[in-house]
């Protein structure tokens, strides 16, 4: 059942002097399962989960790669001398993509209809091998070649050396694209991104489930 545009809630938070989207890539533009990567390196090791959670926030191993700290290959054998079991690339890059589901056909063309009415750009807490796998995902489903052809620049953390929610990284976005904080609209599922955004006066939106991108502009 569609809603009435008129009578849709989420409307009221799109302010009219928006001329800049700026979207968050997980959770908003593709339904992702973060708990999986624990379990599957977890699984292919025969360690506890507990263990490979602790372990992977001890480390910080998400932090270090998502940062551009590593490389693809350091991170990998990181994985391998972490869990000390033999993996291969394939096995390793397996694990780390099964968090990342599917991207509903309604979201891609809903991103299609906003790029002609705002300027489009993607922020993502994220890293190559990820990328690749969504780009994949595009290919495959929508036959689309990868994520940029979707926006008219993408950030992601691994290449500008910052990431949400440091006040740097929203910096660095507004001086590249030119964009007025008053004039930006930030949409993430994290609550702790939303509030670094908002201290440099961009709009934000916080969606979680059950509400989703669809629900802000349907």
């Amino acid at each position: 059942m569609q809603r009435n545009p008129q009578t849709n809630p989420y409307k009221k938070l799109i302010s009219s002097s928006i001329k800049n989207l700026l979207l968050d890539l997980g959770g908003v533009i593709i339904d992702i399962e973060p708990i999986r990567v624990a379990q599957s390196f977890a699984g292919l090791s025969s360690q506890e989960l507990s263990w490979v959670r602790y372990q992977i926030e001890a480390k910080q191993l998400f932090y270090k790669y998502e940062t551009g700290a590593w490389t693809d290959d350091e991170f990998r054998r990181c994985i391998k001398q972490l869990l000390d079991v033999p993996l291969t690339d394939e096995q390793i890059d397996y694990a780390w993509n099964s968090m990342l589901l599917n991207i509903p056909q309604e979201r891609i063309d809903l991103l299609l209809k906003l790029r002609k009415q705002y300027n489009l750009y993607l922020l993502s807490n994220t890293n190559a091998i990820h990328i690749h796998k969504v780009n994949t995902i595009l290919q495959k489903q929508a036959a689309i070649a990868d994520l940029e052809t979707l926006f008219d620049k993408t950030y992601y953390s691994h290449q500008i050396g910052h990431s949400k929610p440091s006040l740097a990284c929203y910096r660095y976005v507004l001086n590249d694209c030119g964009a007025l904080p008053q004039e930006t609209l930030f949409i993430d599922d994290n609550a702790d991104n939303i509030a670094g955004a908002k201290q440099l006066g961009i709009q934000t939106v916080l969606i979680q489930p059950p509400v989703t991108l669809i629900d802000l502009f349907h």
